[in-house]
């Protein structure tokens, strides 16, 4: 279980572990190091806890033992998880990696990666990214998150907008912009049309790439924390009252 940094609490990071209800074990992967992001998924190594603490990934096992895996860009900031199938994905300091147990722990070199990468997410078996002050996002060879075809991108040409973060609802890929939301969806084929933009656009955006969180998930449904920024309708409304 991963809780908020307490109040006035300098030497943690912005997450740190604990256990659930009714454990009583605790882990530290790195003394003195900031917990940067968690990720556990069936069929991601076993299910495994990968912890990403100060500039190392971890991978925790379920008797608590930490492995260092290798290291990461940077020393603080939010550390982006996702998977390819088996294969674990992350974002660390604008660098984009892979981690397998055949191959361990790689970052892309890929000249095609995106530069900055800010955003991250995984459909239809590819990595996607965008870097940072873009609406144009990318996304990555089938299977891989090292390789980046030189086709693999698309921008919004119904309405440009910075992509704060891109997150997978309900099989559909959503960009989450500055003042807007747009859906689109993997349609395989050529690494050139591997996405389509669909017909749905709301405007509304989101006040930051972490405004948005899954909070759990119960049967078939999942349930997800959202922060919008105000419409401008509201907005308007305001002023109008006064």
């Amino acid at each position: 279980m991963a809780e908020p940094q307490p109040a006035g609490s300098a030497k943690r990071g912005p997450h740190f572990i604990t256990p659930c209800m009714g454990r009583t074990s605790r882990v530290t992967p790195s003394s003195g190091a900031l917990v940067r992001g968690l990720y556990s998924r069936p069929g991601v190594a076993d299910g495994d806890l990968f912890v990403a603490a100060g500039t190392q990934l971890y991978r925790v096992s379920t008797a608590w033992a930490a492995t260092a895996l290798g290291p990461l860009q940077g020393a603080a900031g939010t550390v982006l998880f996702d998977n390819i199938g088996s294969n674990l994905i992350a974002l660390a300091g604008g660098s984009i990696y892979q981690w397998d147990s055949t191959n361990g722990l790689r970052v892309s070199t890929d000249e095609d990666t995106p530069m900055n990468a800010y955003t991250l997410a995984s459909l239809g078996d590819r990595a996607l990214s965008s870097a940072e002050g873009s609406d144009q996002f990318d996304w990555s060879d089938t299977g891989s998150a090292v390789s980046w075809p030189a086709s693999g991108f698309a921008t919004s040409g119904r309405q440009p907008d910075e992509i704060l973060n891109q997150t997978v609802l309900g099989g559909d890929l959503w960009h989450f912009g500055s003042n807007s939301t747009q859906l689109w969806r993997a349609v395989g084929g050529d690494d050139a049309d591997a996405f389509d933009i669909l017909s749905v656009t709301l405007d509304r955006g989101i006040i930051g790439r972490d405004a948005i969180a899954k909070l759990c998930a119960k049967y078939d449904d999942d349930y997800w924390a959202i922060i919008l920024r105000a419409s401008p309708i509201a907005k308007s409304r305001r002023l109008w009252r006064r």
